[in-house]
């Protein structure tokens, strides 16, 4: 499972949880 983090107007950080 990935989690989407959101900065300003768009740009997207996929990161992947240590769990």
């Amino acid at each position: 499972v990935y989690s989407t983090f959101v900065f300003g107007s768009g740009t997207r950080l996929l990161v992947k949880p240590s769990k």
